[in-house]
């Protein structure tokens, strides 16, 4: 897992982005992001990139003065972190093409 800090909020406090990923992907993450952004700018196709691992984005707390959905952040990222049956989907999709082949549905 890394924390970074994305960006800051309207009233200038901290916006923190959590990466929870396989060690090899955290390793990579300047390249994955890379990835990511040539698929979305379309200056290359899915086919060119067979390897790039799938990025899910959960976002909590999008009002601020909402208490619960932070608690809910930390809370599965717990769940995911320390369980083996979860730590394992860390790894699982290291590719759209792993991701083809399985199907995307998960339940946490």
């Amino acid at each position: 897992m890394q924390i970074r800090e994305l960006s800051t909020t309207a009233r200038g406090n901290p916006l923190f982005l959590a990466v929870l990923s396989s060690k090899r992907n955290l390793q990579s993450l300047k390249g994955i992001f890379a990835s990511h952004r040539k698929l979305v700018d379309g200056s290359m196709s899915p086919a060119q990139l067979p390897h790039i691992p799938l990025i899910v984005w959960l976002s909590f707390a999008v009002h601020g003065n909402e208490p619960s959905p932070s608690e809910v952040a930390m809370t599965l990222a717990h769940e995911i972190l320390s369980k083996p049956e979860h730590t394992m989907l860390l790894s699982f999709y290291e590719s759209h093409r792993e991701a083809e082949a399985w199907g995307t549905q998960l339940v946490l």
